[in-house]
C-alpha cells in the first residue's frame, strides 16, 4: 500500500480506500464507499443522509456530479494513473429519490493527453434502481496538465 508520499500510480479499489479517500475531505464528508475499480472502469455508493439534500428532500445535484466525477476519475486513473478533470457535462434524468446512490464509469477514449469515461448515477428506493443521471467526464493526465504550467 502506498505511503502519504507515494501516489499509487494505477489505483485499485483497495488503494482508493486506504490512500484517496483519506485525502479527499469531502468526498469523505458524502460518505462515498468505493465497491471496485480496475482496467477502465469503477463504481462507488454512498447511503442518503439530510445533509446531502436539497430542499425538496432530494438528493442534492452537486453530490450527483461529484459522485459522478470521482467514479470517472478513478476509473481512468486506474488505467493512467493521477489525473485531473477538465470539463464534464452531466444530464439529470430524474430526482435522487433513495435510500442508496451509485454511481458508475467506463473509460471509452484514451490518448497521451485525453481520456473520456462516460458515468451513471442511480438511486435505490425499496429494492428498485432508478437512472437519475448519464454524463461523461474528459480528464487530462498529470503529466500532460504540467506541461501545461509555468
Amino acid at each position: 500500500m502506498p505511503d502519504a508520499l507515494h501516489k499509487p500510480t494505477n489505483p485499485t479499489a483497495e488503494d482508493i480506500r486506504h490512500w484517496l479517500l483519506p485525502r479527499s475531505a469531502f468526498t469523505r464528508l458524502m460518505g462515498t464507499q468505493v465497491l471496485r475499480c480496475g482496467e477502465g472502469e469503477a463504481e462507488l455508493a454512498l447511503d442518503m443522509k439530510p445533509e446531502l439534500s436539497q430542499h425538496h428532500g432530494f438528493l442534492h445535484g452537486g453530490v450527483t456530479f461529484t459522485m459522478m466525477d470521482n467514479v470517472a476519475c478513478w476509473a481512468a486513473a486506474s488505467l493512467v494513473g493521477d489525473l485531473v478533470s477538465v470539463g464534464m457535462t452531466v444530464n439529470f434524468v430524474a430526482p435522487g429519490v433513495g435510500e442508496r446512490f451509485t454511481a458508475n464509469a467506463k473509460v471509452v477514449s484514451v490518448s497521451k493527453r485525453m481520456i473520456v469515461a462516460n458515468t451513471e448515477a442511480w438511486a435505490e428506493r425499496d429494492g428498485q434502481r432508478r437512472l437519475i443521471a448519464t454524463g461523461v467526464c474528459t480528464m487530462l493526465p498529470t503529466q500532460a496538465a504540467a506541461v501545461g504550467t509555468g
